[in-house]
């Protein structure tokens, strides 16, 4: 695979899968139990409509059983998956009762197992066979808690990867061919394709994988490898590549980034919560220092009080109140009293 970031999130709830109940398949069209569908077809949906880690923790499961079936005892066959078990490896959303969610993450993962057990126990040992191999192949057919411990083991390690389309791959070497029969016929079915398609051809796959070597590189903000193949490297070979984007001592930890390392602080610890665990590397010590250090914002201004409303007279009720007094200085004048004028021309102000 090609490669992406290290850790798993749960798809529980969000992103590839949605921790949806286990009654039917991704359409919700045709019941898990339709004894028409194989028992490999009613597990696949089953993971498609939950969690699609489903899909490869179920192939170490039958790689597990063939080891046991070998001879290994369990503990061998079970050392590259050391867990913890898929309830204690995905926390709880914000605000999410833990034991309601862990609750729905057992029922999801016992579904899941039992379906598993009608696909894997017709290929072991029989039960009634009195070899060891029989004997411990049963183990994980007793309980869902190896199981829980390989998926769980997923979730804390897994790392997505991204292949580029085997779409456009294709329609890649049909340009390569050299004009001819053959190049006509091929580009007879491509063409059409290619016109309904669109850009989509071009859409990479994606995935999950579980990598020794990636699992153990921790987090930094500030990281000093990236998993993204180099350029002309085969994509298809199943590794993943580390390389350096920074010079690195030697001793030095090499460190993976987990989360978009562009995203400000708040957002990359809520995202990195995910992962069980709070980042204090040197990037987000350094600006959770800065944050602490700003001035906190000045409260906000208060409303100005009201203005006094004026009561602005219309130029009609003037003339009237210009008119009124002029009747009563003549009223005053006639009565032998002298005129306010110094008074009425403030009020006529």
């Amino acid at each position: 695979g090609g490669g992406g970031s290290s850790g798993g999130g749960s798809s529980t709830g969000g992103g590839d899968g949605g921790g949806g109940g286990g009654d039917g398949d991704e359409d919700g069209e045709t019941p898990l139990l339709d004894e028409a569908v194989s028992p490999l077809e009613r597990f696949q949906r089953h993971a498609r409509a939950t969690n699609p880690i489903f899909l490869l923790a179920a192939k170490s499961a039958a790689a597990v059983l063939r080891r046991l079936a070998a001879g290994d005892s369990p503990d061998a066959a079970m050392a590259p998956y050391p867990g913890p078990a898929w309830e204690d490896a995905v926390p709880p959303p914000p605000g999410a009762d833990a034991a309601a969610f862990r609750e729905t993450l057992r029922k999801l993962l016992t579904q899941s197992w039992l379906l598993l057990c009608a696909v894997l126990a017709p290929h072991t040992p029989a039960a009634s066979s009195s070899s060891s191999a029989a004997a411990a192949a049963s183990c994980m057919f007793a309980s869902a808690a190896l199981y829980s411990r390989i998926v769980g083991s997923f979730e804390r390690r897994n790392c997505s990867l991204a292949v580029a389309s085997p779409v456009e791959e294709y329609f890649l070497a049909v340009d390569a061919m050299p004009d001819g029969e053959a190049r006509a016929a091929a580009e007879a079915v491509t063409r059409p394709l290619l016109e309904s398609l669109g850009s989509r051809y071009r859409t990479h796959c994606e995935g999950v994988g579980l990598y020794t070597g990636q699992a153990l590189l921790n987090h930094s903000c500030e990281p000093n490898v990236t998993l993204l193949k180099p350029a002309g490297d085969d994509e298809h070979d199943n590794r993943v590549v580390a390389s350096l984007t920074v010079d690195a001592a030697a001793g030095e930890e090499l460190l993976n980034s987990y989360v978009d390392v562009s995203l400000p602080l708040a957002k990359r610890r809520a995202e990195l919560r995910d992962y069980g665990f709070e980042c204090r590397c040197a990037k987000c010590e350094r600006e959770a220092a800065a944050d602490s250090s700003r001035p906190p914002p000045l409260p906000a201004s208060p409303a100005a009080p009201p203005q006094p409303q004026v009561h602005r007279p219309s130029l009609a009720a003037a003339a009237g109140g210009v008119a009124s007094l002029a009747q009563a200085q003549a009223q005053q004048l006639s009565a032998g009293g002298a005129a306010p004028e110094q008074r009425s021309r403030r009020r006529l102000k």
